[in-house]
């Protein structure tokens, strides 16, 4: 679209002063302001575009899906934006379901609806709309998550353990949930999600919630499985411990705390 030349659309000379400039534009503004024109829509749309500085274009929902699709997006979808209270606004987001959790699924079927009924009747009264592309599949992440699961396929750890010495240990996990593990995010952010191990005695009290952390290998999408490598710091004394395993998004939660079920391992130290 070619530029507009504000000198002609306000107009005034090209070496006019900022005074005049000025004048110019208030007398415009006032001649197409909406309640001046209250039944004229077009001196609204064009009040709208000075203002503004944009050009008012309907475009059809089809023809912009599909173009979104014809650049490589998967997804596309309108919103409309809601106003909340203290000038706030919320703009309804596309979620994904999780066919592998079909009891979860079940709670975003029913979350999917209301927020669809919510949009269908805020698209009818809603001044502004935004368009939302999407490559691939969108998921909340671990910053601000939906439902945290982790499923342990495998717990690899000796159960007799050298004292004094690190013990290399190996898990394979799976995420269950509805939310996207982010794995490195600094130490300064929450939501990074770590494999967290606790110490317990014998009877599976807690000697050491906060025993070690073992980094993630990447981020991790939900259905997606990995395998994580770390070792365990060195006991000091001897006796029968238990290792539990379980993820925590550093300052938000452990999954545990959520439902989700930790991995235990029995083991000694000589």
């Amino acid at each position: 679209m070619a530029s507009r030349d504000y000198y002609d659309i306000l107009g005034i000379e090209r070496n006019a002063s900022p005074e005049e400039i000025k004048r110019a534009y208030r007398q415009m503004a006032m001649k197409y302001h909406p309640d001046r024109n209250p039944d004229d829509k077009t001196a609204e749309s064009k009040f709208q575009m000075e203002q503004f500085g944009v050009l008012e274009q309907a475009l059809p929902a089809g023809k912009l899906t599909s173009a979104c699709r014809k650049a490589g997006f998967t997804k596309a979808l309108i919103r409309p934006v809601a106003e909340l209270s203290f000038g706030r606004i919320r703009i309804l987001p596309p979620y994904v379901i999780n066919l592998r959790t079909p009891l979860l699924s079940i709670k975003q079927i029913l979350r999917r609806l209301k927020t669809f009924i919510t949009e269908a009747l805020l698209g009818m009264v809603s001044p502004l709309h935004i368009v939302v592309a999407v490559k691939g599949k969108a998921f909340a992440d671990s910053r601000k998550p939906e439902i945290m699961r982790a499923d342990f396929k495998a717990v690899v750890c000796p159960v007799r353990i050298t004292r004094d010495k690190e013990t290399p240990i190996r898990l394979e996990l799976a995420n269950t949930g509805l939310t996207k593990w982010l794995a490195d995010i600094g130490t300064t952010s929450p939501g990074q999600v770590n494999l967290g191990v606790s110490l317990l005695d014998s009877n599976e009290k807690i000697l050491d919630l906060d025993f070690c952390r073992i980094k993630l290998p990447h981020d991790v999408r939900p259905g997606e499985c990995i395998t994580v490598h770390g070792s365990i710091p060195p006991l000091k004394q001897p006796g029968v411990y238990v290792l539990r395993f379980d993820l925590v998004s550093e300052g938000v939660m452990w999954f545990s705390e959520r439902g989700s079920v930790p991995a235990y391992c029995r083991c000694s130290c000589d």
